[in-house]
């Protein structure tokens, strides 16, 4: 009994391992997919980076040394941009997630902390990129401590500021009242402990020390900062569904290939595709045909969730470019779905790729985990993602506002993704 059991049990197993695909999915698939996790979590040996733009438009010393900071920061790469415009076109076309700026006035916030000003920072963000907009907020806040902490070390600068709080204290506490008695008494705190502090300095200068005697010294929030969404360049508002359905073409466009891909290995498993070269139709025009109905199913689907999206407020920038948008991206992923068909060879193996496919590529280019997070080794192999090409796509001619110029990258790639992956398929592709 037993033994007809484990002779049962045997025989499926050398079964399974006959087909690899089934046999990738069941045994090497799960291992690649921990090891990939762990390169996004632990940063793969290095930590990613949030892209941005930073634009200084006040002269003064406290904006310089806030910008430097910025430049400085763990966790941020970057960019200077001479205006508003440029910085907000590089968050438009997907090259950063925020722009910072600096604005005028940032020297007198920073002048007057104790007369309840405070240092003003814009962040113009990209709001289909919330998770790094949120992280960016904090990361400017930490960066404002730094300027207040400054100040404190600073003798010769934290003499000034309390010389011209004292002068316009009676202006918001009068004189003799207890509020004017409480900013006084403060004052004069901060004074003499400017005074200690200028000692050390002097006591370390005299023994060659370097210490940082204001690094402890606690201080209130100096900084306000005002994050705004990147605004469409045509008029009306933005709505949630300007966001998701974006996300949503991608999965979609991903289903039909899984499917796709899945029917060549079903009609292989069943002797369709055999027979069907009995008919009087050459190779070339038996995989057009099927190319042709996968294009067919991707538009469809496509056009179906846009309408629906119209139906929820989301607004059409222009026509023309969602319409090369769609195109685009259908083809880059039929390319893509004949490549994969290529590959597996069983309804088993297309099931497995129909769960991991997805993931994959969802997760690489961006769908699932923001780009940021990813080692830089991930970042650039999320370009070889449709999914980030696709949404980008899609979005410039939703709401992003692209020009002919902007949309010409992902559409590009998206050709050349789905010509390659066409060709490679195709060429490998064997009907018995």
């Amino acid at each position: 009994m037993m033994g007809a059991v484990m002779a049962i049990a045997m025989n499926d197993l050398r079964l399974l391992m006959r087909d690899r695909a089934a046999a990738f999915f069941t045994f090497i698939f799960p291992l690649m997919f921990a090891l990939l996790f762990s390169f996004v979590f632990k940063g793969g040996g290095g930590g990613g980076q949030m892209k941005v733009g930073l634009v200084v438009e006040d002269p003064g010393p406290a904006a310089a040394a806030f910008a430097a900071d910025i430049e400085k920061a763990d966790g941020l790469q970057v960019t200077r941009y001479p205006s508003r415009d440029p910085g907000a076109e590089a968050v438009r076309g997907g090259d950063a997630a925020a722009l910072i700026i600096i604005p005028a006035g940032f020297q007198e916030g920073a002048d007057g902390v104790f007369t309840g000003k405070a240092m003003p920072v814009e962040a113009i963000v990209d709001p289909s990129r919330t998770a790094e907009a949120g992280l960016l907020t904090g990361k400017l806040n930490e960066l404002a401590f730094r300027q207040l902490s400054r100040s404190f070390t600073d003798t010769s600068r934290m003499t000034r500021l309390l010389a011209s709080a004292r002068e316009q204290l009676p202006a918001y506490a009068g004189p003799g009242t207890p509020r004017n008695a409480a900013f006084s008494q403060f004052f004069d705190g901060v004074d003499r402990l400017t005074g200690e502090l200028e000692r050390m300095k002097e006591e370390d200068r005299a023994v060659g020390g370097a210490a940082d005697a204001g690094e402890s010294v606690g201080a209130f929030n100096p900084v306000e900062v005002k994050v705004t969404e990147l605004a469409r360049r045509t008029d009306g508002p933005r709505t949630s569904s300007d966001f998701a359905f974006p996300q949503g073409i991608a999965w979609a466009l991903m289903s039909c290939v899984v499917g796709f891909a899945a029917s060549i290995a079903s009609e292989r498993a069943r002797g369709t595709l055999v027979r069907l070269t009995t008919a009087p139709l050459t190779r070339r025009q038996l995989l057009a045909g099927k190319a042709l109905a996968g294009f067919l199913a991707a538009m469809s689907v496509q056009i179906l969730l846009i309408g629906v999206s119209m139906l929820l407020g989301t607004r059409v920038d222009s026509w023309g470019f969602l319409a090369l948008a769609l195109v685009c991206s259908s083809l880059g992923f039929i390319g893509m779905s004949m490549l994969l068909a290529s590959v597996i060879r069983s309804e088993k193996g297309a099931g497995g790729l129909g769960q991991a496919v997805p993931m994959v590529l969802a997760m690489i280019g961006g769908g699932t985990i923001p780009l940021f997070f990813m080692p830089p080794f991930m970042q650039t192999l999320s370009n070889v993602s449709p999914f980030k090409w696709a949404i980008l796509a899609v979005e410039g001619a939703l709401w992003r506002g692209f020009t002919l110029q902007q949309m010409l990258l992902p559409c590009g790639i998206l050709l050349t993704l789905g010509l390659v992956c066409f060709v490679i398929g195709a060429a490998r592709l064997r009907f018995e």
